[in-house]
């Protein structure tokens, strides 16, 4: 059993994720982070990996900091490199950190520490299920991602378009070779952006 799991992401116009070096853009307006904040309050947990940690530095939470549901945010980080100074040890909700490395610890987060081989996104999945959690929100960075459209691990695929261009030294969102072919379709405009879902052709 896993939780199901929404996949939800911002890219430019040209298909990139962040700027050169990985540097954080702002690509969602203001109207596209008020969905994200719906999606957020209306998911179990936030999932994210660890690269999205250190070079974002990211809250992941629901705003107000005082809202009545705050999601746990799961990190995959095999080597746990991220910092315990990092902004979601907010104490506004539980941590859970992924990992292989058993030599190290971070205060206030809960590891679960497992080796290499079992590491795998579906048995992180039914791990995650098994904690309670039953809607998962996926927000990145794009190996992330990648593991789950390599592995179909997904139920919904949300991809808001800004309207704006990045260096193409970029992060792309499709780094790998896909075996399936998708498709999208169009579900609203978002602002100044457009919304799209990512489906299985």
């Amino acid at each position: 059993m896993r939780p199901r799991v929404t996949i939800n992401v911002a890219q430019s116009l040209n298909g990139y994720i962040s700027g050169s070096g990985g540097k954080r853009v702002s690509i969602s307006n203001e109207e596209d982070l008020i969905r994200v904040n719906k999606l957020r309050s209306s998911s179990d947990a936030i999932l994210v990996g660890a690269n999205t940690v250190m070079l974002d530095n990211p809250s992941l939470r629901v705003k107000p900091e005082n809202a009545d549901h705050q999601p746990v945010r799961i990190i995959l980080d095999s080597r746990l490199r991220i910092s315990p100074d990092a902004s979601l040890f907010n104490g506004t909700s539980e941590v859970v950190i992924f990992t292989s490395n058993n030599k190290s610890t971070i205060p206030g987060a809960r590891l679960v520490v497992k080796d290499k081989a079992n590491l795998q996104l579906d048995n992180i999945l039914g791990e995650i299920y098994d904690m309670g959690i039953r809607k998962l929100l996926v927000e990145g960075g794009s190996n992330v991602i990648s593991q789950f459209l390599e592995t179909g691990l997904f139920d919904d695929f949300f991809i808001f378009i800004g309207n704006l261009i990045l260096p193409l030294d970029g992060t792309p969102l499709f780094q790998k070779k896909l075996d399936e072919s998708y498709i999208y379709e169009f579900v609203e405009t978002v602002g100044n952006g457009i919304l799209i879902k990512l489906k299985r052709d």
